[in-house]
């Protein structure tokens, strides 16, 4: 408040540290509602970061709970300098041979041999290039143009190939590649003037050829050396022709690893939210429990009851049932898990639609342990119908009635500090005049 100094010089007393002490006496009772405040506060805030880790913990859910996502496959070669294979989810599990007697390659034609690249040393012409059934390009050249100059232009001018100019220590040529590998990708010259030579017998160095290769016995042929189009779910890269190697074998399996892999983000998930709410209910014994934890909150301890519930169900399909403590799933005692990785491998290498039974349910999605999360989720967390969100409204509500509080206690200090002021005031003006008139008694008194 704004200072208003009444000194003692008439009343004998400094008035203003009186204003002051009845002005705070007046405000006492802020310090309890602040304290209120910032409880309210901090149990919201504890809310706020239980709802989040739950929202984790259904993300985390979420991401297995289809069969396609709740599985992993790998693919391995037995000759990787043969051919090298990787497997998406979607691919079926198997054993493939591959017996590779081409590769794929692009087109490849050199020029003339020059003396040099120099300036006009490949005369005044032109070329058109063309690629499979494509436009043809037409790049010109002329007595200002180096051999690197007309290679650039080549690359430069639209038709998909690369152009540099290479030299055997004696001789210049300008060596032409396609970009595109397959047959279908052969390059036409047409020669304008002077020839620059890509069409001279033995300047064609590669033709444009598909990779052929058998599967299993069964023929086929691919204008790259990488394809996915042929085991679906599978992309092979073809290295090298075979010759007098073994044939290659390519396997598809499961990989209970990569499972694994994937259900660990859910476990960490689940247990910092775990960890958050024990935080919250443990009481060690001694003192009091810290008020600005939710200490006996009965939301917490439902949402602990809960998780306790979800955790140790059995989840079945239509053919048997499971639990997570049979696929190396157990809960400690602050409600964390531990992940034995060694156990769920092993499990799930005896029987693979375990993890889906434990995850997915018998319906693939709508009863298993990832749907049970989602409805605890729902049920505590979801915007707008969760009980923390709910009981975050009631919080917010309460903090602005103790903003409200303080607001009127502040008015009514204020107003009392404003009347004080004015009565000292008041009180000031009339001892001021009171000591003129005893001034002027005396005055006479003495005369």
């Amino acid at each position: 408040m704004a200072g208003f100094n009444i000194s003692s010089l008439i009343t004998g007393f400094d008035s203003q540290a009186l204003i002051d002490g009845l002005v705070a006496v007046e405000k006492n009772p802020e310090r309890a509602i602040e304290r209120r405040k910032t409880i309210a506060q901090s149990h919201s805030d504890e809310y706020g970061v239980i709802s989040s880790n739950l929202s984790a913990l259904n993300s985390a859910a979420k991401n297995l709970n289809t069969p396609n996502l709740l599985q992993a496959i790998t693919a391995s070669s037995s000759n990787t300098s043969l051919v090298q294979v990787t497997a998406a989810n979607s691919a079926s599990i198997g054993t493939y041979s591959i017996d590779t007697s081409a590769l794929a390659y692009a087109q490849t034609n050199r020029s003339t041999a020059y003396a040099s690249n120099s300036a006009g040393i490949a005369g005044t012409g032109s070329v058109g290039i063309r690629v499979g059934s494509g436009t043809t390009y037409t790049v010109s050249y002329g007595s200002s143009d180096t051999l690197s100059t007309i290679a650039s232009n080549i690359t430069n001018s639209g038709a998909a190939v690369t152009a540099s100019v290479v030299s055997d220590g004696t001789n210049y040529r300008i060596m032409v590649t396609g970009t595109n590998t397959g047959a279908s990708n052969s390059i036409t010259y047409t020669d304008g003037g002077t020839a620059l030579g890509f069409n001279t017998g033995g300047n064609q160095t590669q033709a444009a050829q598909d990779a052929a290769f058998t599967l299993n016995g069964m023929s086929f042929t691919r204008s790259t050396n990488t394809f996915s189009d042929v085991l679906t779910g599978v992309t092979m890269t073809l290295i090298n022709t075979r010759g007098s190697a073994a044939v290659p074998v390519i396997s598809v399996s499961n990989d209970p690893n990569g499972i694994a892999t994937k259900l660990q983000p859910f476990i960490d998930n689940w247990n910092a939210l775990a960890l958050r709410v024990n935080k919250n209910l443990k009481f060690s014994g001694s003192g009091h429990p810290d008020p600005l934890s939710l200490f006996g909150n009965p939301t917490l301890q439902d949402l602990q009851r809960r998780m306790n519930s979800v955790i140790t169900a059995t989840y079945s399909d239509s053919s048997s049932s499971t639990s997570a403590d049979r696929l190396g799933i157990t809960q400690n005692r602050d409600g964390t898990l531990s992940f034995d990785k060694a156990k769920f491998v092993n499990a799930i290498t005896g029987d693979t639609n375990v993890a889906k039974r434990l995850i997915l349910g018998y319906d693939n999605g709508a009863s298993g342990l990832a749907y049970a999360v989602n409805s605890m989720y729902v049920d505590y967390a979801q915007s707008g119908t969760g009980l923390i969100p709910a009981a975050q409204d009631g919080i917010a509500k309460q903090i602005k009635i103790y903003d409200q509080q303080v607001d009127r206690i502040e008015n009514r200090a204020q107003q009392l500090h404003d009347r004080l002021v004015a009565q000292f005031s008041a009180l000031n003006s009339i001892m001021t005049k009171l000591n003129s008139q005893s001034t002027s008694l005396n005055a006479l008194d003495r005369k």
